[in-house]
């Protein structure tokens, strides 16, 4: 089975393919999957040793000097020496943003419900019960109310003091990623809003995905990828298989079932030659030989 390693800027490998998930690199750690067990690693591809055992079910990488793991079934969150900052009390538990992670607990009844915690573990927010939350990004982050019905949420945003700053107006919505989220309205308009929810790039083409980084994000046309900007021109023309996210200038592309990786010009910076290929972090990037 292909595994995952590292290469650098250049194309150089620098972590030999060992890894079956990897992920990406914060404060020069990254956790990665090595036959069903969760490690973290260092840029050189080494296994942080923090002088206690590391046996986590689930493993995620570090936000804001935490990372959430799962032990025994239950999710709480680590520190950077590896030590448990928030016992594993959760059902479920997401990354830190704006000093909020949203986690997921059972009642005294049995049912599930989510809620933010801060840092310390504390919960934060009071927020009603049966609201759909999302985690936090860029400061928002996405909440749905139900309808009468009961079959469908209304989507809007909050701030990290629960205050409604964009109103439920949207049948979808995404996070918020270099200023922009892309929702569906009730009407069925697609696009994107900026941070005050205003329709600022009205648009029915297919995203992939739909986030915009460094100003650019991949769009399907006639079956081709390509970019868009932020004003919806077409940047660099369609004419890849896959497009993945742009990261420190540089985005993974595929071309006749090869990744490599190009620029904003969309030229080849290191020419197509992965089974797959993932965004740079830190200077490097994941890919499959």
């Amino acid at each position: 089975m292909s595994k995952f390693g590292y290469i650098d800027k250049i194309g150089r490998l620098v972590i030999p393919p060992q890894f079956d998930t990897p992920g990406d690199f914060t404060d020069g750690l990254a956790a990665v999957e090595v036959d069903g067990k969760y490690i973290f690693i260092d840029k050189q591809g080494a296994t942080v040793d923090w002088g206690i055992p590391l046996q986590y079910e689930y493993l995620d990488d570090f936000s804001e000097g935490l990372a959430a793991v799962a032990i025994d079934g239950k999710y709480g969150y680590i520190d950077r020496n590896g030590t448990i900052a928030i016992t594993p009390t959760f059902e479920s538990a997401e990354y830190f943003s704006d000093g909020l992670a949203l986690v997921m607990n059972k009642s005294a009844e049995g049912l599930m419900y989510e809620h933010y915690i801060d840092i310390s573990g504390e919960k934060t927010l009071s927020l009603p019960d049966d609201r759909l939350l999302y985690s936090f990004s860029e400061g928002l982050a996405q909440h749905g109310v139900w309808n009468e019905k009961g079959n469908a949420a209304d989507e809007g945003y909050i701030d990290s003091t629960g205050a409604e700053i964009i109103p439920t107006h949207f049948a979808f919505t995404s996070a918020f990623s270099d200023g922009y989220a892309y929702v569906k309205t009730k009407e069925e308009e697609l696009g994107f809003i900026d941070k005050t929810g205003q329709m600022v790039l009205e648009s029915t083409l297919r995203f992939s995905p739909q986030i915009f980084t460094e100003g650019l994000i991949g769009v399907e046309i006639d079956r081709n990828f390509g970019y868009l900007d932020k004003t919806g021109s077409i940047v660099i023309e369609p004419k890849f298989d896959r497009v993945g996210l742009f990261s420190e200038g540089l985005a993974p592309v595929a071309i006749d079932a090869k990744y490599g990786f190009i620029d904003k010009t969309g030229e080849w910076v290191i020419e197509p030659r992965f089974k797959e290929a993932y965004s740079f972090s830190e200077g490097l990037a994941p890919v499959m030989i």
